[in-house]
């Protein structure tokens, strides 16, 4: 998502773009996104000599990246990879965390993470205009049913009644 909102915030919405140019707003995208995520004065605070496994999992859980993110961050920004980031970079973020993090429930976080991370979410208001257009016809269900994850047969909106249109009619204003 940050990778996408790089995107917006570097006005990329050119299509049929030339390799070099997308290439180049991917590389901007990736940065901003490594910045919002992982920023330099953030890493820079951390005792990296002095983190344990435990101090690892905790700022990974604390900051929501992969710790193969984290490498690939801190090699970008100091130039070198501290031994316990490089040791946990090849493996499985949950691993890392199932092992070497307390957490205060007895509930599956990790898992109720993963899964809310998965969810769609839309703002209410998008919601609303949804139903604002297909209420005036100007839209049709599907999206909006899509956002909810439902059927769109079961979405009940009132929308207007297409107007029946003679065939002939239309092939005229065809051209056909």
């Amino acid at each position: 998502m940050a990778h996408e909102l790089g995107h917006l915030v570097g006005s990329h919405h050119g299509e049929g773009l030339p390799q070099a140019e997308r290439d180049r707003d991917d590389a901007f995208a990736n940065a901003f996104a490594a910045e919002l995520l992982l920023p330099r004065a953030q890493l820079a605070s951390v005792t990296w000599d002095q983190l344990d496994a435990a101090g690892l999992a905790e700022l990974i859980w604390l900051w929501g990246v992969s710790t193969d993110a984290l490498a690939r961050r801190l090699g970008a920004v100091t130039g070198f990879q501290p031994e316990i980031v490089r040791a946990w970079a090849g493996q499985p973020t949950q691993r890392l965390l199932r092992q070497h993090r307390v957490f205060a429930s007895s509930e599956d976080e990790i898992t109720i993470r993963m899964d809310a991370a998965a969810r769609r979410r839309f703002p209410i208001a998008l919601q609303e205009a949804h139903l604002r257009g297909i209420a005036a016809g100007t839209l049709g269900r599907g999206t909006l049913a899509w956002m909810l994850g439902i059927d769109p047969e079961s979405l009940d909106v009132d929308a207007p009644t297409p107007p029946e249109v003679n065939i002939d009619d239309l092939a005229g204003a065809l051209g056909l």
